[in-house]
């Protein structure tokens, strides 16, 4: 039989590669096959029979394998691709072939990509790929530790009302039953993909994230998908969530989860620095673990904003508040750096534009000078002083007169 392109195309690409696997070159009047990689063909006409394993005749096209089935049966086209992943020994070489079943996949029509997908789905079979939830610069996955989450991702590519819907489906039926990759796509795909008003979809999602971080298991021992979940909160701008939040930084919380928190934290104040600030503020002196880091995330509040310069008279004079912390504070305000990470759902958020970083510096300069006058602010009148020489050589290049 004639190659089709998209066959041409990924024998190319892998003899490229240096792939030890060859594909499977099937012809029209002789069924005998090599071993190797399994090759999904993408089709011009409709065709039907034993040399396509992916077409299904009528009579069988609604015949869906039993999901409460004791042993998941794995659907008769996806078989090949089992085989050839089950065969894989390394990550490296994992990812290689995940990117020629994606390929595959997306090389043909996208109705016929997207029930091959629902069909795997649909039979209960799961794979694991022995790689962590990993979100790419595009705001997709380049790993996960299922093959189920990776078509749900690619589902999403291809159909996002679909996969929203899917998402929402298992989330309130299943719910935490489910792996926490898989639940966590699904909450990333309902989220990006829904059609639901902006409210419904944030109560929706207010509530699995909810039952995800009440979750004890998971958040004993998270995964990378339930750090990577955390910027939910950030994309709905869940400021009610700061409390736990907070309390995922405390020492003895596992490092991962500690480290996403703080990162949600820090973008939820760039977002809705007020609210946030305000009940971090409400913390002090409960949390010495966190002063170094409330620190930081005051030293990011714009004093131009309204209602900043209360706010950040208000932490200064807190009597909760250690020393050591309002120095750190005035060492690093204002605190204009910017962490970067890839997100499934958010975005990263610029709390300064080029043009405005002047301003920016003259309003920071404007509020230390008030607090050099404020009697109240006794105790910290050489590192405020300090403060404002440092600002005034940044912005001036001299000191100040």
């Amino acid at each position: 039989m004639k190659k089709t392109a998209f066959l041409q195309a990924l024998i190319l690409f892998i003899l490229l590669a240096g792939s030890w696997v060859l594909l499977m070159n099937r012809l029209r009047d002789d069924d005998k096959s090599v071993e190797g990689q399994p090759a999904i063909e993408a089709r011009e006409v409709q065709v039907t029979g034993p040399d396509n394993p992916w077409d299904e005749s009528p009579e069988a096209a609604d015949e869906k394998p039993d999901r409460l089935a004791p042993a998941a049966i794995v659907p008769e086209g996806w078989a090949p691709w089992m085989e050839y992943l089950q065969k894989v020994e390394s990550p490296e070489a994992m990812r290689t072939a995940l990117q020629d079943l994606q390929a595959a996949l997306y090389s043909l029509p996208d109705a016929e990509a997207i029930e091959q997908i629902l069909i795997f789905l649909e039979s209960g079979v799961d794979l694991k790929t022995g790689l962590a939830f990993q979100v790419g610069p595009g705001q997709g996955l380049i790993g996960a530790g299922y093959l189920r989450t990776l078509l749900l991702d690619w589902l999403h590519e291809l159909d996002p009302l679909l996969a929203a819907d899917l998402g929402i489906e298992a989330l309130e039926s299943t719910g935490t039953g489910m792996v926490a990759d898989e639940y966590v796509i699904h909450m990333w795909n309902y989220a990006a993909g829904t059609t639901d008003p902006a409210s419904v979809r944030d109560e929706h999602l207010k509530t699995f994230f909810r039952d995800m971080i009440e979750d004890q298991e998971w958040i004993r021992e998270p995964g990378s998908a339930i750090a990577e979940a955390m910027d939910v909160a950030v994309h709905i701008r869940a400021t009610e969530f700061v409390p736990q939040l907070s309390r995922f930084m405390q020492p003895e919380q596992p490092r991962q989860l500690r480290h996403a928190s703080a990162l949600a934290l820090e973008r939820l104040v760039d977002q809705e620095p007020l609210e946030t600030l305000t009940y971090l503020l409400s913390e002090a002196g409960s949390s010495p673990a966190l002063s170094k880091a409330r620190a930081g995330y005051f030293a990011r509040l714009d004093p131009a904003l309204r209602g900043a310069d209360a706010l950040l008279l208000s932490y200064l004079r807190n009597p909760a508040v250690a020393r050591e912390e309002a120095v750190l504070f005035l060492q690093s305000f204002p605190n204009l750096n910017q962490s970067r990470s890839h997100n499934l759902l958010s975005h990263t958020i610029s709390i300064t534009d080029p043009e405005s970083y002047q301003v920016r510096f003259t309003e920071a300069l404007r509020a230390i000078r008030q607090w050099r006058a404020d009697p109240s602010l006794e105790n910290l009148s050489a590192p405020i002083d300090e403060a404002a020489e440092r600002l005034y050589l940044q912005f001036y290049g001299s000191p100040s007169p």
